[in-house]
């Protein structure tokens, strides 16, 4: 074997996901974590690929055994595109829960608490500073180039602050798709800073974790496109606001009955004397 070919499986196995954690369905991964995991394990295939390539005599036969149960080169080309098309990846390949057929999230948002103003104030304001974050990001020379990379995609794709300010109202479906998108990748890349999987100085790390403590987690965010009739649902879930409304004459007091239909305390006690004497108890 070449010496530049044994480099290149000695760097591969250095990246590649540990047993304990392929055991674990890559559980424990999320986000950019998650996606780097997928991207090494679609490196190590094109690795195998090339040595079956080079009709090495001691090497062909165990490497098509071991290839033969690996994913497709096309297969795992579309799941290193973002990390929401790992997590399907690692979700359909690996049977991670939910896993199958249950991979897809509910079309509408999980309900929540209603949020204080203060908490809603915060988390508008941390959507606005969200791309100064991003800028910053970009211009750090001392964070990888794929995190850069990528701070500098989202700059061109996420909702701009007016838009934001305005709570996406003046955007189509399709813009607001494509808005959640980025917002979400925007979110798991501050995360990543924050977690370490993308190394950055101690100012990055603590914006990003300020940040990320108003901001949803990069999770939360739906798997598949926002249908037009759940659209208002998962904007205002986004900037914590209530979805409905109660109806006043729910809460109605009618004044004539107020406390007449209560229920007196004594109503267990024995009846007096006269009463039972009256209905011809005694």
């Amino acid at each position: 074997m070449r010496q530049d070919v044994r480099e290149l499986a000695a760097w591969r196995l250095n990246s590649y996901p540990q047993p304990t954690e392929i055991e674990n369905r890559l559980q424990d991964l999320q986000g950019f974590a998650l996606l780097l995991s997928v991207r090494s394990i679609e490196r190590t295939r094109a690795l195998l690929d090339d040595l079956s390539a080079q009709g090495a005599a001691e090497l062909t036969v165990r490497v098509q055994r071991i290839a033969r149960h690996f994913p497709e080169c096309r297969e795992m080309s579309s799941a290193i595109r973002s990390p929401n098309d790992a997590r399907a990846w690692a979700a359909m390949y690996l049977d991670r829960p939910p896993g199958r057929m249950g991979l897809l999230r509910l079309a509408r948002p999980e309900p929540t608490s209603v949020a204080s103003r203060c908490r809603r104030r915060q988390r508008r304001d941390a959507l606005r500073r969200l791309r100064s974050a991003l800028q910053r990001l970009q211009r750090d020379s001392s964070v990888p180039v794929m995190a850069r990379s990528e701070a500098h995609r989202l700059l061109l794709a996420m909702p701009s602050n007016r838009q934001l300010g305005r709570r996406l109202q003046d955007m189509t479906i399709r813009d607001v798709n494509e808005g959640f998108q980025a917002l979400q990748r925007a979110c798991q890349l501050l995360e990543a800073i924050v977690e370490g999987t993308f190394p950055a100085g101690l100012r990055q790390q603590t914006a990003a974790q300020r940040l990320c403590l108003h901001l949803p987690c990069g999770e939360w965010f739906p798997i598949n496109s926002i249908a037009t009739a759940h659209r208002q649902a998962w904007v205002d879930a986004l900037f914590l606001k209530q979805s409905y409304r109660i109806d006043k004459r729910t809460r109605r007091i009618l004044g004539i009955l107020a406390g007449a239909l209560n229920v007196p305390d004594d109503f267990d006690d024995p009846l007096p004397d006269d009463v039972l004497s009256a209905f011809g108890c005694d």
